[in-house]
């Protein structure tokens, strides 16, 4: 059986690797949505 530290450390470094992952995402989609509204808006409708 694998040592719980060892467990605990792979599974903190998937959570931090999903939350930097979704973070970028949106942070992404924010600037986009921010520097081309025009774009957006003409898209949307």
């Amino acid at each position: 059986m694998p040592p719980r530290s060892a467990d605990g450390a792979v599974s903190r470094g998937a959570f931090t690797g999903v939350i930097r992952w979704v973070g970028g995402a949106l942070a992404v989609m924010w600037a986009v949505m921010s520097f081309l509204p025009k774009h957006a808006t003409s898209r949307s409708s």
